[in-house]
């Protein structure tokens, strides 16, 4: 096929297309999404920035009402209305690309989004969410481009605004809450930099005095203070590295501690959203802003003091001396200012692929046994090996880029030497200046240079925390599952249980996958939702437990509704069994007693007994005390699930959520651990697959499509000859089958 951009333009075909300016003027800024499904959102977030509109990518994504799914091209078109951007999907061909108006959001890859910036030579320029701008090869454009475009104007309901600033400021108020430390740092360092200084003076006087002189007295004078200086200046600087620690150690302390606080205090589905490789990465940044806001901050403000203290006296000595001075510093700081733009793009890049990297190692080390059993370990690490190679191509591209800017950053500091060296000789020459003058003030400008060159570094990486900053401020800025101020505390509870008109959707954009439930369910009972997959069992039980709420409707504790009442104090009065328990890497004991830390041993053992684990663990080398692997792979499917019951039921719940929890038992075992949770004084609520265990409910609710399409006794329900029924005999017929085989 011929290449539709080889060939005279629509530009060049229609010269008036020319004058409508698309692709010139204001650069499209790049916006990092922070999980795999904000490209939608960060997309928009660009685009309303480009037309003078700056908002927080979290008031976007939330805006969108993005679910665990992502995102459609009409929910961005929706939203952008809602922001006063008009939009409309159009069909593009790629010899239309040179007249698509800048800002136009692709569809990529039939999953993705990314903005388009311009045609360049050889290919297309676009904004990549995902990695920041790049430009790609007019072949591979048309491979990835699904040819939908979004097309997003003002209307007179657009309004421009500056994004909120400040964002260091939660850092500065940690800082100065140690101001005591802090301070004396401070101090420290004025006074290593004081020593710097006086240095090349005394320099000067041994050359001007000292010499000429011969005057050996004053010599040793001399030589004596540089030598006590030189000692005062290695234990201030001893000093301040202690103190430095403490004030590190002590802010990242509390900095992680809030951080990991708020993390675990905001709603399920944020972390049904991100990896655990991302969110350790977010944790771990804190202590990267905090060592670049301690120590950096500091010496950016030192530094720049006596930059411009040593400036002052080098103009003051010499004016042409000084003009080259601040000539050099300001082509030093030209040079970060150049780099700057490249640095961040590549640090968000950076961040986002070791992210992905670290996140897919936890998986390979996680899923090790699936990856065993499939056989596929060589495509797992070499699935590894490509996201290790595309966080090292980022890693490559900042120390390349980072080596031109050292070489500049070299070539001035050599330079401005040499340059001083000479005026300061003609001026010698000249009987201007001494020899000692000149000598002290090339010693001064190379002293110069050194805070200049700390002070540029210092404002690169202070410029590059911001990359970390957007991945911390994106936990810090989602909403709370709660504000625990404002919300009572529930009463010991008795187990009643309303369901009114609950309904549930992902997303704003997504269907509903709870539509209309209503129950009632008394203290003490026992109930049973039943249904084909995806019918809407488990979300239901999120519900009951608070990890989701409700998108309509209420749900009750004991005549309270569950929003208004404490989620965490309400979790602690009732016992949760997902379906895929986790098990920590610690003793057995530690485990069971996840939720009561101090319960003594034979209360521990009592919970095992009812989950028929007692004589499981009394078997293993260690009994309560064995520690299991991290995940529990250690343990059975079946040992994990009864770990998972006996902690549920050490806390003495007034309501137990079972989902699936006996799944992965052998028929014996499940019957006696049902027959034991039945002899428990608590409102029992059990999602199950396999009917038989639900028979003896005191209700069972059939679900189908997120509705309650049946709901009585077993006897009752089978006598409905309805789903309920066609479920029972679709799950006997095998067992059936199976029997008959094995009596053949």
């Amino acid at each position: 096929m011929a290449d539709p951009l080889s060939g005279p333009s629509l530009v060049e075909r229609f010269p008036a297309l020319a004058r409508l300016g698309l692709g010139k003027g204001r650069e499209l800024p790049f916006v990092q999404q922070m999980q795999w499904t904000d490209c939608g959102a960060a997309s928009l977030t660009m685009v309303m920035a480009y037309h003078g509109k700056e908002v927080r990518l979290a008031e976007v994504r939330d805006a969108m009402g993005i679910g665990r799914d992502g995102v459609s091209a009409k929910a961005i078109l929706e939203t952008a209305d809602r922001f006063g951007l008009q939009g409309r999907a159009i069909k593009v061909d790629l010899d239309q690309l040179p007249i698509l108006p800048r800002g136009s959001i692709l569809h990529w890859e039939f999953n993705h989004f990314v903005v388009f910036d311009r045609v360049v030579k050889g290919g297309v320029r676009i904004i990549d969410p995902a990695v920041g701008p790049r430009d790609v090869k007019l072949a591979d454009f048309g491979k990835l481009f699904t040819g939908v475009a979004l097309d997003l104007t003002p209307t007179a309901r657009f309004t421009k605004q500056k994004a909120e600033k400040g964002r260091l400021g939660r850092y500065v108020k940690e800082l100065l809450s140690e101001r005591k430390i802090f301070s004396r740092v401070i101090v420290m360092s004025m006074i290593l930099r004081l020593v710097a200084l006086v240095l090349p003076l005394l320099t000067g006087m041994i050359i001007d005095r000292v010499v000429p002189r011969a005057d050996y007295s004053l010599l040793y004078v001399v030589l004596a203070a540089i030598g006590g200086m030189v000692l005062f200046n290695a234990i201030v600087g001893i000093i301040r590295a202690h103190l430095l620690l403490h004030l590190r150690m002590a802010l990242d302390t509390r900095m992680t501690l809030s951080f990991l606080d708020h993390m675990v205090s905001l709603p399920f589905s944020f972390f049904q959203k991100r990896s655990t490789g991302d969110l350790m990465q977010r944790v771990e940044s804190n202590g990267t802003v905090r060592e670049i806001v301690t120590s950096k901050s500091m010496s950016a403000v030192i530094d720049g003091v006596f930059v411009l203290t040593y400036a002052i006296i080098i103009f003051w000595v010499n004016a042409m001396l000084g003009v080259i001075a601040i000539g050099l510093s300001l082509l030093e700081a030209g040079v970060f200012l150049a780099a700057r733009p490249a640095n961040h793009r590549l640090l968000a890049a950076s961040l986002d692929k070791g992210a992905k990297e670290h996140g897919y190692m936890i998986q390979l080390l996680g899923g090790m046994e699936t990856l065993k059993c499939a056989g596929a370990e060589q495509q797992a690490v070499e699935k590894w090996s490509n996201l290790y190679a595309d966080e090292l191509n980022v890693t490559i591209r900042r120390v390349r880029m980072q080596a031109y800017v050292d070489a500049v950053r070299g070539a001035i500091a050599s330079l401005a030497p040499l340059l001083i060296l000479t005026v300061g000789a003609t001026a010698v020459m000249q009987g201007k200046m001494s020899l000692g003058t000149m000598l002290a003030m090339n010693s001064l400008a190379s002293s110069l240079f050194d805070p200049l060159s700390a002070l540029v570094s210092s404002a690169l990486e202070l410029q590059l925390v911001r990359g970390h900053m957007e991945r911390i401020d994106d936990v810090l800025q989602t909403q709370l599952e709660q504000d625990r101020d404002t919300v009572a505390q529930p009463p010991i509870l008795r187990g009643n249980l309303s369901v009114r008109g609950v309904k549930f959707r992902y997303g704003e954009q997504a269907p509903l996958v709870v539509d209309g439930v209503d129950l009632e369910i008394p203290a003490g009972s026992a109930v049973a939702l039943v249904g084909p997959s995806g019918s809407g069992k488990t979300t239901l039980l999120s519900l009951l437990a608070g990890l989701h709420q409700p998108t309509g409707g209420d749900i009750l504790y004991d005549g309270k509704t569950l929003a208004s009442l404490d989620l965490r104090a309400i979790r602690q009065q009732i016992g949760i069994v997902p379906q895929h328990p986790f098990i920590f890497g610690s003793s057995v004991r530690e485990n069971i007693a996840l939720t009561v830390p101090n319960a003594p041993l034979e209360r521990i053992a009592n919970a095992a007994r009812v989950a028929c684990l007692h004589d499981d663990i009394v078997a293993m080398p260690m009994g309560y005390d064995t520690v299991v692997a991290d995940g529990g792979g250690s343990l059975s499917g079946g040992q994990r699930q009864r770990v998972a019951i006996a902690r549920a039921v050490l806390r003495n719940p007034s309501v137990m959520l079972l989902d699936e929890a006996t799944s992965a038992l052998d028929n014996k075992i499940e019957a006696t651990v049902i027959a034991n949770l039945e002899k428990l004084r608590c409102t029992r609520i059990t999602v199950a697959h396999r009917l038989s265990t639900v028979r003896n409910a005191d209700l069972i609710v059939v679900m189908d499509k997120g509705k309650v399409v049946e709901r009585g006794t077993h006897a009752e329900l089978v006598a409905m000859r309805g789903l309920y029924y066609a479920l029972l005999k679709a799950t006997e017929q095998p067992a059936s089958e199976s029997s008959h085989a094995h009596a053949r």
